[in-house]
């Protein structure tokens, strides 16, 4: 068991809401099991909170940085004092570390662990026509490594089209010539992807209609409490393939922990 002492390192996960993260579980677990003082706690904080948020851990001068999820990783990066050349490209950050000066350093490993978590499964998306329902930090994150990884088109439908459209038009200065854009018609795409919130309740809607995808695409969400949610549940019931939250962090684990670790001796 780990015991929290005046030596204990402290680390957090910012959310909202706040059930559904894994990484206190999984990190809490490995530095128990390697015999490290370090504790990472779930902090469960709204919108309207979170510049306040991120000053007062600031002045902890024994806590060292979070992860960060569902709704805050577009804000976070604006509330940076340095964004590393991914989080500064995507616009988002997934977890951010201070410096021994209290400078917060940000960086985002999303779109990396999802495409890691993708190849883990057998799927690579080279050449691939892709699906994206959401706008927001994971979406960006995930757009980009598309990209990167030569994808043939990517789709976008997000409540607020200003926002997706905001995500093509960054994509697009860094990968001109892809092809990019807001479209609604995912029947011939080969890979559909949730990026929503929508599946961390039961009672929620779904993202997208799954029987209108084509029999041989693989229906992917990035929630991962619970494992398998509607739309999961959904695309499982018509035969589609599915590809499960989880694996999109568990392939970027290690990289945030070295990250958020960084200035710890």
């Amino acid at each position: 068991m780990l015991k929290v002492n005046a030596k204990t390192k402290l680390f957090g996960v910012l959310a909202d809401p706040i059930e559904h993260v894994r990484a206190p579980d999984i990190y809490n677990e490995k530095w128990i099991y390697n015999n490290k003082n370090q504790l990472m706690i779930p902090i469960h904080v709204k919108k309207e909170n979170l510049q306040l948020t991120i000053e007062g851990l600031r002045s902890f001068t024994n806590f060292y940085g979070f992860c960060v999820t569902i709704p805050h990783k577009v804000d976070v990066a604006k509330y940076c004092d340095i964004l590393l050349p991914n989080a500064e490209m995507i616009g988002a950050v997934n977890v951010a570390y201070f410096n021994k000066k209290r400078e917060l350093i940000g960086n985002n490993f999303d779109g990396d662990g999802f495409i890691s978590g993708l190849k883990s499964q057998g799927y690579d998306v080279t050449g691939k026509r892709i699906f994206l329902a959401g706008a927001g930090g994971a979406s960006r994150a995930i757009a980009f490594s598309l990209a990167k990884n030569q994808v043939n088109s990517i789709y976008i439908i997000n409540r607020t089209e200003e926002t997706a459209s905001d995500l093509c038009n960054s994509v697009l200065k860094w990968y001109p010539d892809l092809d990019i854009k807001l479209y609604k018609d995912f029947s011939e795409c080969d890979i559909l992807i949730n990026t929503t919130s929508l599946g961390l309740k039961e009672s929620d809607e779904l993202p997208f209609d799954v029987e209108k995808s084509s029999s041989s695409s693989l229906i992917a969400d990035i929630i991962m409490k619970p494992a398998m949610t509607r739309l999961l549940n959904e695309a499982k019931l018509i035969n589609r393939k599915i590809h499960l939250g989880k694996h999109m962090l568990d392939y970027q684990i290690e990289l945030m922990e070295k990250f958020l670790t960084k200035d710890i001796l």
